[in-house]
């Protein structure tokens, strides 16, 4: 049996990437290195899973800002940490998200 995360409305599940490897952006070629300091400083981490489409109490309709595999920055105070399994997620709210890693490199076909 296998557990997976679904984050509530307007959520995102984040995990830490190792400051000791080398990360692949998704859909380029670039490689993103994390300064060992920084992970003092906030979480860099990747959106494994993102909250279903919602409606608010007013009726209006929301779709996740993120997409799972963006790279992203939030503070180092932000969101709450979740065990499951032997993976720790970061669940937080998408408007808590600091910055993403984009690039101006065409996505992959």
């Amino acid at each position: 049996m296998t557990a997976h995360i679904r984050p509530g409305p307007g959520r995102i599940a984040v995990v830490a990437l190792d400051p000791s490897q080398e990360h692949k952006i998704p859909g380029t070629e670039l490689s993103l290195w994390i300064p060992t300091s920084s992970h003092n400083e906030g979480l860099i981490g990747k959106v494994v899973a993102v909250c279903e489409p919602y409606q608010s109490d007013s009726g209006v309709s929301f779709a996740p800002n993120y997409s799972i595999g963006q790279i992203i920055v939030v503070g180092k105070f932000t969101g709450t940490r979740l065990n499951v399994g032997r993976e720790t997620y970061t669940i937080l709210f998408e408007k808590d998200v600091l910055a993403e890693v984009v690039t101006d490199e065409p996505a992959e076909p």
